[in-house]
């Protein structure tokens, strides 16, 4: 984590000028939230799966926490983390043209990676038909929002409404796939 944080640092303050300097402060603004802020306010996604795994197996403490610490070395040996970087490019890449205005860029990003971390989390741990609609209400209100502010920064891809409908349907099809596998494997 550190060193992630030492590299996104170093990338924000080299080649800084009055053309990107908007851009490089968000930037720095959404690593450090990211990075510092979202592990402390949202647990990690497949920790809290491995842990509701592991602890149906009663295993003493010390041997659960070794098996936890297991599955998260494979996790990430994996690269299984790195979907949340890619769905949120993808997400980006749909509400708002690349290279037109890097720090509404760089701000989506930053929100919609919030987002994809704290869905999983909601679904999993408030299994309701209440958290189910209020997770797919603030994602559908949130993704509204920001392909309005997009517009309005006139950065919206020319064939926005198709990736939109994409959007949204690859969305409730992860949604469904994620509410699923809630239901029959805890």
């Amino acid at each position: 984590m550190l060193r992630k944080t030492l590299k996104g640092i170093f990338y924000c303050f080299t080649d800084f000028n009055s053309d990107n300097w908007i851009y490089k402060i968000i930037s720095l603004i959404g690593l450090v939230l990211r990075i510092w802020l979202l592990p402390i306010v949202i647990p990690n996604v497949f920790e809290l799966l491995a842990a509701i795994f592991v602890s149906r197996l009663n295993l003493p403490i010390w041997l659960y926490e070794i098996v936890i610490r297991l599955i998260l070395l494979v996790i990430d040996g994996l690269a299984l983390s790195n979907i949340f970087y890619w769905i949120t490019y993808g997400s980006v890449g749909n509400c708002y043209e690349g290279g037109s205005c890097p720090a509404w860029g760089s701000a989506c990003y930053t929100i919609y990676y919030f987002m994809y971390m704290a869905i999983p989390v909601v679904i999993i741990q408030v299994f309701t038909w209440w958290g189910i609609v209020l997770s797919f209400v603030s994602y559908a209100v949130i993704c509204f929002v920001l392909y309005f502010v997009s517009s309005k920064l006139e950065v919206l891809p020319e064939d926005w409404i198709l990736r939109l409908i994409l959007h949204v349907i690859f969305y409730a099809i992860i949604f469904s796939i994620t509410c699923i596998l809630k239901k029959f494997l805890f």
